[in-house]
């Protein structure tokens, strides 16, 4: 499974470098770390100044909204990360084994020994590796604001939701590569991972299942900032999540191994 796999592994590096994956998941999630804290802090007051009670019949919004804090920048930011970052992380990783199927540029590296367990394996570190500095450097502008913004504010359970949710995403990018390895194109791995997506949606409806979702890992974030829950509470969704992420990637091992290059 090693035979070419470093510098495979190399190659993927670089190339999220040239081909812009890693500087739009970087710069889709350092968005939300730099806007999320700015939108808890002014949006009440931007919303004052402009809709006046007149305009609302009599409402003032400000008053109906939670005031601004670092709990609250933090939870915008857990929010809008599970969304529109992990749909992003989705968007870059679900054409890593299609769009090197499309292009024929496989077929030089297999030829010459290079397994195909170590494609598989070295396009999920690859995909983890960008996911996880991405996420970083997200988290680390979300905190350098929230010091900025509400200085002496302490919030508990930060690192400990933050990580859950960085679990989450690397499930989601082990997902992408699935799909991506069983599908002919992006479209068709897009649709496997909102298909997946939508299962743990489904799950959700059903409050006994809470704990054992791996959805529930990116939103138990706000409820553990807020401290009414703690880690241990989401134990099995983390178990699950671990086991699952490792599964996706052994299964694309399987189908990519039975597929037509």
């Amino acid at each position: 499974m090693t035979r070419g796999f470093f510098p495979f592994l190399r190659k993927e590096l670089v190339e999220s470098l040239r081909t812009f994956r890693f500087v739009i998941l970087a710069a889709v999630t350092a968005a939300f770390g730099i806007l999320s804290p700015l939108m808890v802090k002014y949006l009440p007051a931007m919303m004052d100044a402009l809709l006046t009670e007149e305009m609302m019949g009599g409402i003032n919004l400000t008053d109906m909204m939670p005031p601004p804090s670092a709990l609250a920048g933090w939870a915008e930011f857990i929010s809008s990360v599970a969304q529109t970052g992990v749909i992003a992380l989705v968007v870059v990783f679900a054409g890593g084994i299609s769009g090197e199927i499309g292009k024929n540029t496989l077929i030089p590296l297999l030829s010459r020994g290079l397994s195909r367990q170590s494609v598989v394996c070295a396009k999920a570190i690859s995909n983890a590796v960008n996911w996880t500095l991405s996420y970083a450097v997200s988290a680390g502008l979300t905190w350098c604001a929230i010091v900025l913004l509400f200085p002496g504010e302490e919030t508990v359970n930060v690192f400990v939701s933050l990580i859950c949710l960085w679990l989450y995403g690397l499930l989601m990018s082990a997902v992408a590569l699935f799909a991506s390895a069983l599908c002919k194109n992006i479209i068709g791995a897009l649709l496997v991972s909102a298909g997946a997506w939508a299962i743990t949606m489904f799950i959700s409806l059903f409050p006994m299942f809470e704990r054992w979702n791996p959805l529930t890992l990116a939103t138990c974030g706000i409820t553990m900032l807020a401290g009414l829950e703690t880690l241990a509470h989401y134990t099995p969704a983390l178990i699950l999540t671990v086991a699952c992420t490792f599964g996706f990637v052994i299964a694309a091992m399987l189908v990519f191994r039975r597929k037509k290059v």
